[in-house]
């Protein structure tokens, strides 16, 4: 499976391996769209738990100083709730990451000669494992 951080650095580079495997380059283009989703998901979820980290400390203080924070932890629990929304749209988007990332084939190296021609796409070594049951 190929890494993330190749398609957010040379995305060209990656279209071209992917063309001349024969697939449809699009899937790069698609892979950026989902990891900036997933990006922006993540900033959003980072903030709003940071904001969630500190109205606890303040309501906190205020059960402390025996005040009233029941209209703060009802806010907070909306709060929570969005969280766990975001973070489940997070979760889907990183499956479908995920499933593009595997179906995509691994970089051909860049020495072999790429052709059609059934004379050049010969295996020259083939290794087998055999498994044998012990009982």
């Amino acid at each position: 499976m190929l890494d993330i951080r190749l398609f957010r650095n040379e995305p060209e580079k990656v279209k071209s391996k992917i063309e001349l495997r024969g697939d449809d380059p699009k899937v790069v283009d698609q892979v950026l769209e989902l990891d900036e989703q997933r990006r922006e998901l993540i900033s959003k979820t980072e903030e709003m738990k940071a904001k969630r980290n500190k109205v606890s400390e303040e309501i906190a203080q205020k059960k402390r100083n025996k005040e009233d924070a029941d209209d703060v932890i009802a806010e907070m629990r909306h709060l929570g709730d969005e969280i766990k929304d975001i973070d489940n749209q997070l979760n889907e988007v990183d499956t479908k990451i995920r499933d593009i990332l595997i179906r995509i084939p691994n970089s051909t190296f860049s020495v072999l000669k790429i052709t059609r021609e059934t004379y050049y796409n010969r295996t020259y070594r083939r290794s087998v494992k055999r498994y044998h049951s012990i009982t």
